[in-house]
C-alpha cells in the first residue's frame, strides 16, 4: 500500500535493514525519500552511524598496559591504537582489556600468569585480540586474572587462579577463556584481586575465592 506524499510515492513496507560493522556501512537497498528515512529512523530501525569512541589511557606504563607499543609512563591521556569503536574497557593493576563495539575482546600489559587470555604468558605493549569470537560483552580486568561476559549470559574467566577466584572448581592457571559453568543466565559480573561477584538475570548474586577480608560476603572470612 502507497500513500502520495509531495515529491514522490511512500512505501510503508519495512526496509531490508543491514547494521553498520565497527560503525561503518548499514544499508537499507531501494531509493528512499528524506521523509521516508526519517519515519524509520523514528521507529528505530534505520540504519545509524555509531558514534566514534576511541580509547584513551594513562598513568604507570611499566608492562606496557597503556596500549602504546612501549613502556613510558604518561601523565596525560593518549589513545590507544587507532581503533575507534570501543565499547567496554576495564584496566586492573599492570593490563588492560577492552571490548570493541563489534563484540571483539582486545588485552595489552602483563601477561606472566595469562590474564590477557591469549594462551600464552607474553606480555603486549600494543592491544591484541583475545581469540576471533566476537560475541563479547562487557569485561573486568584485575591485575592477574579476568572475568567477562559474552552477549549469550555465559561467563568466562582466565589468569591467576591460585584462590578459585575464576570459579572452575580448582587452582589451576588458564592462559585462555574457560566457560564458567553451563548457565545463559549471567548479567554482571566483577572482579578483585581474590575474588569474584556475578549476579544473574533473576536478580541472585553469586560470589567465590578467597574472602580473608569478608569480600564473599558469607559472614566469615574464608
Amino acid at each position: 500500500m502507497s500513500t502520495r506524499y509531495p515529491g514522490g510515492f511512500i512505501n510503508r513496507s519495512a526496509p531490508v535493514i543491514v547494521g553498520p560493522t565497527n560503525g561503518e556501512g548499514g544499508s537499507a537497498p531501494g531509493v528512499w525519500t528524506l521523509e521516508q528515512a526519517s519515519y524509520y529512523t523514528k521507529q528505530g530501525v534505520w540504519p545509524q552511524r555509531i558514534k566514534n569512541k576511541p580509547l584513551f589511557a594513562w598513568g604507570q606504563n611499566n608492562q606496557g598496559q597503556l596500549g602504546q607499543n612501549n613502556l613510558t609512563y604518561r601523565s596525560s591521556p593518549v589513545q590507544v591504537g587507532s581503533q575507534v569503536y570501543w565499547a567496554s574497557p576495564s584496566a586492573g593493576g599492570s593490563k588492560m582489556h577492552a571490548v570493541t563495539t563489534a563484540g571483539a575482546l582486545y588485552a595489552c600489559g602483563n601477561n606472566g600468569t595469562g590474564a590477557l587470555g591469549t594462551g600464552n604468558t607474553v606480555s603486549q605493549s600494543s592491544p591484541v585480540q583475545v581469540g576471533s569470537l566476537t560475541n563479547w560483552g562487557y569485561v573486568s580486568s584485575w591485575e592477574y586474572s579476568c572475568v567477562a561476559l559474552k552477549t549469550d549470559g555465559t561467563l568466562w574467566s582466565w589468569g591467576d587462579n591460585s584462590q578459585g577466584q575464576l570459579g572452575l572448581g580448582d587452582v589451576a592457571i588458564k592462559s585462555s577463556p574457560i566457560q564458567i559453568g553451563s548457565l545463559t543466565t549471567w548479567s554482571k559480573v566483577s572482579q578483585n584481586a581474590l575474588a569474584t561477584t556475578a549476579i544473574k538475570t533473576d536478580g541472585t548474586l553469586w560470589s567465590w575465592g578467597r574472602g580473608v577480608f569478608g569480600q564473599l560476603g558469607q559472614n566469615n572470612t574464608f
